[in-house]
């Protein structure tokens, strides 16, 4: 039981360290960033992704 205890411990740091550690991204140029890093280094994918991040989804995109 001990043993468990001590697991399920270990499990709930492990799981709350990456919230616990996040910095929010606000602004356009670090989207930018998040989204180059996503790309490969690809900084044109990455300003697309963030520019575009900028406007609301369509409600009805087209087919």
């Amino acid at each position: 039981m001990d043993l468990r205890r001590g697991s399920q411990a270990t499990v709930n740091r492990v799981v709350s360290f990456p919230s616990s550690h996040a910095k929010s991204v606000t602004t356009i140029a670090e989207i930018a960033q998040v989204t180059t890093i996503s790309a490969n280094g690809d900084t044109h994918v990455g300003n697309l992704i963030a520019c575009r991040r900028q406007y609301p989804p369509r409600q009805n995109p087209p087919p």
